[in-house]
């Protein structure tokens, strides 16, 4: 596989400034855009703003970093989520660690939360409300409580960070996760403004973010925007590593975007990334040249070239515009060489998942 250079995305600011007890008030993020459009025949409107509507004193008491958020919005397939990150504090001598906070609002029901991994998922209740608890086996010490809503889910995520770099109980690892899960549960459901929360009626064709001078197709999927966040962080991936490229030839274009798998602090395990390259060439040229590397399978019943290396599995798809080539690069923790059939599964699931959204 070729490498592929790097550069760093700023992620998007906040939405609407909702009470004065919120975080919006403090200037945590800006408040001139509003929750991405959705197709309210199909999905329901999110109307809870995990960036702007919880209570201040909710983040303070749990020892959150507010000038740490950074926040992110996705919608695909009618499908949207709006996610926001923090720090914890930095722990003095009394703490137990640090931890890293992830707050995602989505339309997806409580229920497709649970089909996407109920090996790893339990139901629960929170003050009496259905509730979801997933410890996910990617990221060690972590806790996920997902709340149903009106819209359909919040999901309240730590990734703990301990001093003593040891595995933590199921109880030690959802503590924190819980507390601060029942602290703003009161805060979802809220009668609001709905002027406030309505959101734009999506009537534009996006422009392609980069463009050559052939007569090739422009693409029309963007992996930094289309690629749903919660398809990544339910296989272990961070957020803020978010790093994306483009890469104009003048007779053909790439546009790319990667993510890292949360760093491993606390028992050997391995590590990943996950690169997508969108481009409008060809899938015959693709296939004409790597032939000699490449098997041709179907996902989903779209043909597609799987090919595979030491540590590096790609799937190329075809598409309307071009190819869109999902590649995942293995870091083993022993560095030894990975089995096909196990560096691809990963893969292969996730490009199952994406591949119903592209030529949308």
């Amino acid at each position: 596989m070729t490498a592929v250079a790097i550069t760093v995305i700023l992620v998007a600011g906040c939405s609407h400034s909702p009470g004065p007890a919120s975080i919006a008030a403090e200037g945590v993020f800006p408040t001139n855009d509003t929750p991405k459009a959705v197709d309210p025949e199909v999905h329901a409107q999110i109307t809870f703003d995990p960036c702007a509507d919880i209570p201040e004193e909710a983040f303070r008491a749990e020892r959150v970093d507010l000038s740490t958020g950074q926040k992110s919005e996705h919608t695909s397939g009618g499908y949207t989520s709006i996610l926001c990150t923090f720090d914890s504090i930095p722990p003095d001598s009394n703490d137990t660690g640090w931890f890293d906070l992830y707050l995602l609002a989505s339309n997806r029901t409580l229920d497709e939360a649970y089909k996407r991994d109920p090996e790893n998922t339990t139901e629960t209740t929170v003050s009496g409300r259905p509730a979801l608890v997933k410890f996910d086996p990617n990221v060690t010490n972590s806790c996920e409580i997902s709340m149903r809503t009106r819209f359909g889910l919040i999901s309240i995520k730590h990734h703990n960070l301990t001093r003593e770099m040891q595995p933590m109980t199921d109880d030690a690892r959802c503590s924190r996760t819980r507390s601060f899960v029942e602290r703003i549960e009161d805060s979802v459901d809220r009668e609001v403004d709905a002027g406030r929360i309505m959101m734009e009626v999506a009537t534009t064709v996006r422009t392609p973010r980069v463009v050559d001078d052939s007569e090739r197709p422009d693409i029309t999927f963007d992996p930094c925007l289309d690629v749903p966040m919660e398809i990544l962080l339910e296989r272990g991936f961070d957020d803020r590593s978010k790093d994306l490229t483009d890469l104009p030839f003048g007779t053909y274009t790439f546009i790319s975007c990667s993510w890292k798998s949360f760093a491993q602090t606390t028992d050997h395990k391995d590590s990943y990334a996950i690169t997508f390259l969108a481009g409008n060439v060809s899938y015959e040229e693709y296939l004409e040249r790597d032939r000699d590397i490449s098997t041709e399978i179907t996902i989903n019943s779209r043909r597609a070239l799987l090919q595979h290396d030491r540590n590096d599995c790609a799937i190329i798809l075809d598409t309307k515009f071009g190819v869109l080539v999902s590649s995942w690069l293995h870091f083993p923790y022993d560095n030894e060489p990975i089995p096909s059939e196990k560096q691809c599964a990963p893969l292969f699931s996730l490009v199952q998942d994406i591949e119903t959204l592209v030529d949308l």
